[in-house]
């Protein structure tokens, strides 16, 4: 165990959902909480590579849940989520300055209108984004739309309007990755009726559907409620899928399968029986290995919590022992530059704290890192309550994303529920927090969103992409509202990509984004606008 990383005193008083690494190894977090060690963090925060709170990244402006973040090369953050900023503006992806003050240059304007829970960062610096909003600034956009790096709707990808939902989540794009090449694959709960794709697809540049990559059947399972809920591709083109089904494309596969370059099953990966329950998180290392997170118990017959590591065939890697204890679920999660593990969900560690965290992290080895436990309590609002009447209080982080500083970004919302014999009601608050590597408060971080952020992206010049529920919005460095970027409300981003050229892709729920037909998927600008050069007459759905 690194006894160097501790948040024992300051951990996020609710669920942390995302997170993101740093190049220097700080580590920003993403969630439902409201504050972290004693600060006021809401949704997103940084902290230092031992797990105490970034102080120097201060989001104060933001009320955000963040579910997706994304670290730019500049240093700045992009959001996800559900996100107000300065208390008037809301937003579903937001981006910030290093310090965690909203990045004015940034402005998705009227952005999703519904939630974002996926952003990606191309290598032109536009932003792709996915969820489940139906429109981003009023555009029809299903599910995903891409940005400007400014954060206005990219009108040249347009994914279109033909969407067919399933019976579990309706049309909405849960994840998002971006090819060398710049094609995207998205993978959701979604279907298209021409072709016959359920759940899977690849996107040409332009937004059009790119009828090289041939997923058949997709995902299914017995119950009629298949869902992907991540994406890797590997440098040899190959694509990873992880999510809630047991049948690809004809052929038993349990939560786990990896595609050829062309959309067709690979059968060289063959993970047997497999994992036990739903997958959530896939992160491929550089040996050629392949972490995975999720809800599962065992892994091919042997006991793994919530994270396991696979060969390159599929097989578990008996070696690696993570010290997470049974019934832990990991929702997200991220390699910091040097190695170490960010975790994200409801993490029951070995010799750990008795209550589950919502965050931790691991050693190479697997060991747990108690040296950093950032301290999400404080963004619970006690006042909520009410004299004489029944109170239950929590906080989650949702969303991490480590910089390459070493602090961290952590997204999240406290929750409160008020009842009494016969009715009660709750009071969600979301946060956007940024932690020093030792997991204290980055009080020079004040965030200028109030959404929840489910998705974070990091821009090259340190900005920062926030997208969520809410919308998508880009933060300047110090946590500020770029007000240069403007997407308008783009409601449910569940995913988002960065291109290099400083383009956003956005994938989520939206059928609308700024006024245009957008269906589920989308490109912006780099200021926010939408790019008519992205277009398709299907979209995602």
């Amino acid at each position: 165990m690194d006894n160097t990383f501790s948040m024992s005193t300051g951990a996020p008083d609710d669920a942390v959902g995302a997170m993101a690494i740093q190049p220097d190894g700080k580590i920003l977090i993403g969630g439902q909480f409201t504050s972290v060690n004693g600060a006021s963090r809401n949704g997103i925060a940084r902290l230092n590579a031992n797990g105490t709170l970034d102080t120097s990244f201060n989001p104060s402006a933001l009320q955000a849940t963040v579910s997706s973040l994304a670290v730019q090369p500049d240093g700045k953050v992009l959001l996800g989520g559900a996100i107000s900023l300065h208390q008037t503006n809301f937003h579903r992806v937001a981006r910030l300055n290093a310090d965690g003050s909203p990045d004015g240059s940034f402005n998705p304007g009227t952005g999703p209108d519904n939630w974002v829970a996926a952003l990606a960062l191309q290598p032109d610096g536009r932003i792709v984004i996915g969820g489940n909003f139906s429109t981003v600034g009023g555009v029809t956009s299903r599910g995903i739309a891409r940005l400007h790096a400014n954060g206005s709707r990219d009108g040249g990808f347009n994914p279109g309007t033909t969407l067919v939902g399933n019976s579990f989540t309706y049309h909405t794009v849960n994840t998002l990755a971006v090819q060398a090449d710049g094609k995207m694959v998205v993978g959701g709960s979604f279907a298209f009726t021409d072709p016959n794709w359920i759940n899977v697809a690849r996107f040409n540049t332009d937004g059009t559907l790119d009828s090289g990559f041939d997923s058949g059947s997709g995902t299914q399972s017995a119950a009629n409620q298949s869902e992907v809920f991540a994406i890797a591709v590997q440098p040899d083109g190959r694509v990873l899928i992880g999510g809630e089904f047991n049948v690809v494309q004809g052929t038993n596969r349990n939560y786990i399968a990896r595609l050829d370059g062309a959309g067709g099953l690979d059968a060289s990966f063959q993970p047997g029986a497999q994992v036990d329950a739903r997958v959530n998180a896939l992160l491929p290392q550089a040996d050629g290995t392949l972490l995975i997170g999720g809800a599962f118990n065992t892994v091919q017959e042997i006991a793994r919590s919530g994270l396991a590591r696979l060969d390159d065939s599929g097989t578990l890697d008996a070696a690696f022992i993570p010290s997470l204890a049974p019934f832990s679920t990991v929702s997200s999660m991220a390699r910091q530059p040097d190695g170490k593990l960010l975790l994200v969900g409801l993490l029951r560690v070995q010799n750990g704290p008795a209550s589950p965290l919502s965050i931790a992290r691991l050693n190479c080895d697997g060991g747990w890192d108690g040296t950093f436990q950032p301290d999400l309590t404080p963004f619970i609002q006690f006042g909520d309550c009410l004299p004489n009447h029944g109170c239950l209080q929590s906080v989650a982080a949702t969303s991490v994303l480590p910089q390459p500083d070493g602090k961290v970004l952590v997204g999240g919302h406290a929750y409160t529920l008020v009842y009494g014999e016969e009715w009660s009601y709750d009071v969600v608050r979301p946060f956007l927090a940024r932690f020093n590597s030792n997991g204290s408060r980055d009080g020079s971080f004040t965030s200028g969103t109030n959404n929840s952020e489910s998705r974070l992206v990091l821009q090259p010049d340190g900005k920062i992409l926030a997208g969520g529920t809410d919308g998508i919005s880009r933060l300047n460095a110090d946590g500020t509202l770029d007000a240069s970027f403007n997407a308008g409300s783009v409601l449910g981003i569940r995913a988002i990509v960065l291109q290099a050229d400083g383009k956003v892709v956005i994938g989520g729920g939206f059928s609308t984004v700024q006024g245009t037909s957008r269906n589920r998927i989308a490109r912006l600008r780099a200021n926010g606008i939408l790019d008519d050069g992205f277009s398709s007459e299907t979209g995602a759905g």
